[in-house]
């Protein structure tokens, strides 16, 4: 496993995007949205400051560019019905449906965030390891610090 200790923030300019979130710990996409106005990086900055659903969590967060509103609006949509996010986070556009019509979008996304760990195994075992420290469990917090490969970004 390797843990990236110098890893920030990707920025997007783009304006017009659908992104969504992943779950780290179960791998289940959780929540997706669309940014009109704006940048990606401060959306996602308004879920972690404003979403109690968005705090404390681990989250892999991706993304693609749209060309037009009613391009990122449709596959919102869609994708909440595809994803079943409406389970989760998502409210809005919950009952539209998925749309027979896009294009398969699996090989559009991107990443926003460069995440600290390089998997989602990695990410589980860091988190681990952080609980382990906050229990005082510290034979297991070092077990699990000597798995990690630690880079330096």
């Amino acid at each position: 496993m390797r843990l990236d200790m110098g890893t920030t923030r990707k920025e997007t300019e783009k304006t017009l995007c659908v992104y969504r979130y992943t779950d780290i710990e179960d791998e289940k996409i959780k929540y997706v949205g669309i940014v009109r106005k704006g940048k990606l990086s401060n959306r996602l900055q308004s879920h972690e400051m404003d979403d109690e659903w968005c705090k404390g969590r681990g989250w892999s967060i991706e993304y693609f560019d749209c060309d037009t509103q009613s391009e990122a609006e449709a596959f919102e949509a869609h994708l909440i019905a595809l994803y079943g996010t409406d389970k989760y986070y998502n409210v809005k556009k919950a009952g539209w449906g998925i749309n027979k019509y896009l294009p398969d979008v699996e090989k559009w996304w991107k990443p926003a965030m460069n995440p600290t760990c390089a998997d989602f195994e990695t990410m589980r075992a860091f988190r681990k390891f952080k609980k382990a420290v906050a229990e005082r469990n510290y034979e297991e917090a070092k077990r699990l610090f000597e798995s990690f490969e630690i880079t330096r970004g």
